[in-house]
């Protein structure tokens, strides 16, 4: 897990998104890159994976949050937790991964609230549970620009054979 979500990150901090957009619509230019300092990750939930996650992506140089609900202190983590903290983290997140446990309060947690709060182009990774992700409000989101992407690598019905659900989403996103 933690190799796919650094694969991930990867994808959207190197703006392998824009590359591949551009070569659809033959753009030879390059997207212009940042250091991975300047990249925020928040991630959602430092249990086990969260943490691990979070330490390979301290020491590739990220500046990495997390949220929990009681709150978890870990070095090199800025540390966010309940309710009033989870907008903190999120206003001040370019890449949200989530890798929370489903429970009732997680349950349709990554919706259209959630996106707003997020800076506008910023990208989600979803790997918790496919219960969390409201996929219709991803899809409004995604096609509005205010999220660039998201990788998704869990789903409320699986197999996800229809990705573009909403009709509007390139298969590749």
């Amino acid at each position: 897990m933690v190799q796919y979500v650094l694969w991930g990150v990867l994808h959207f901090h190197r703006q392998f998104d824009v590359a591949l957009g551009n070569q659809r619509h033959r753009l030879w230019s390059r997207p212009v890159q940042s250091a991975a300092k300047d990249c925020r990750i928040g991630i959602l939930g430092l249990g086990e994976l969260g943490s691990a996650v979070a330490q390979a992506l301290i020491a590739l140089g990220y500046s990495v949050a997390g949220w929990s609900r009681t709150g978890r202190e870990m070095a090199g983590v800025r540390a966010f937790r309940g309710e009033q903290g989870l907008p903190a983290m999120l206003s001040q997140t370019d890449v949200l991964i989530c890798l929370l446990p489903l429970t009732p309060a997680t349950r349709g947690l990554l919706d259209q609230r959630l996106f707003e709060a997020l800076p506008r182009g910023a990208a989600l990774i979803q790997c918790g549970r496919g219960e969390q992700l409201v996929e219709q409000d991803l899809c409004d989101a995604v096609v509005s620009g205010r999220l660039r992407g998201a990788l998704l690598d869990v789903f409320e019905r699986e197999p996800c054979l229809r990705i573009t659900r909403c009709g509007r989403l390139p298969a590749c996103w």
